[in-house]
């Protein structure tokens, strides 16, 4: 009886800390994709971005300017635009129409998920790279799949 009993606590306090605390907070991090439910176009999202940095909310204008580059590559149809994709998905599946900058927009979408996902805080250093990869692309040529 009293491993059963043990094992009815332990079973309760998980679904205590998943409804309130730091388990549901965590799942819901991980379930989130690069877009929520907002879909404006990549001029907005710049434009968004743009203003954050103006004011100093780093953070805000990193997931904005991340948010930008998909919405563009989505537009130019270099992506399909798929809910719930990740950044790291979206960096991937775009490195292989631009391999030149394969390896920036793995960093752009990591910056992301730091910022989005990972409570660390967004810096104009990321702010800036992003925005440099988003012009990169938006200005490259499509390079054809293999």
């Amino acid at each position: 009886w009293l491993l059963l009993l043990a094992v009815v606590v332990i079973v309760v306090v998980v679904v205590i800390a998943m409804r309130t605390g730091t388990i549901g907070r965590r799942h819901a991090r991980q379930s989130t994709a690069v877009f929520g439910d907002q879909v404006v176009s990549a001029a907005e999202h710049r434009r968004q971005a743009e203003e954050a940095a103006e004011q100093g909310r780093w953070s805000d204008a990193v997931l904005e300017a991340f948010r930008a580059l998909v919405r563009h590559l989505e537009e130019r149809s270099v992506l399909d635009e798929r809910p719930g994709r990740t950044a790291d998905e979206a960096a991937r599946d775009a490195a292989s129409s631009f391999p030149a900058s394969q390896s920036a927009l793995s960093t752009a979408a990591r910056t992301f998920d730091e910022v989005a996902y990972g409570d660390r805080d967004g810096t104009s250093e990321g702010y800036w790279q992003i925005r440099e990869v988003d012009d990169a692309v938006r200005t490259a040529k499509l390079v054809a799949a293999r």
